[in-house]
């Protein structure tokens, strides 16, 4: 019997998922026409949370600076700054594929300048992601984008 619960863990540990630490820092200044959107950081900080889940990442330590004042006074631009980490040792044998479309869920606002940045600077972080199909051309904040990725878990 206790060989039976050793090989069991040996080939359970065989296929135990590897993960490296990351850090991710985004500061969003303006859209490809010059002009400067202003977000709310928690928000903004929500959003990016939600969006390294989807994309496999564990560990979270998110934090958002910037963007609207809610006491009145100036405005700056939201900057990111996160550590996680990532899956580093999934292979599509050792792994299911999903796949995870990002799109605005704002459909007055689709903020598209401060998401496919965001996206654009992260997934090169993720060697466990494939870009599908990407509409990430950004006019302005309101243009319409959206990614479909292919995530290993």
């Amino acid at each position: 019997m206790r060989f039976a619960i050793l090989g069991l863990l040996v080939s359970a540990s065989a296929f135990a998922t590897e993960y490296e630490p990351r850090k991710f820092k985004y500061t969003q200044f303006s859209d490809r026409m010059g002009n400067q959107s202003y977000y709310d950081c928690e928000d903004v900080r929500r959003n990016v949370i939600s969006s390294l889940k989807a994309l496999g990442a564990t560990d979270l330590n998110v934090n958002c600076y910037g963007g609207l004042n809610t006491f009145g006074g100036y405005h700056t631009p939201n900057s990111i700054s996160a550590k996680f980490s990532v899956p580093v040792s999934l292979t599509a044998e050792t792994a299911r594929k999903t796949t995870v479309n990002f799109r605005p869920q704002d459909a007055f606002y689709p903020a598209c300048d401060l998401n496919v940045g965001i996206l654009e600077e992260m997934l090169p972080l993720f060697p466990n992601v494939t870009v599908v199909t990407a509409n990430n051309f950004c006019f302005d904040g309101r243009t319409r984008w959206n990614y479909s990725l292919e995530v290993l878990r």
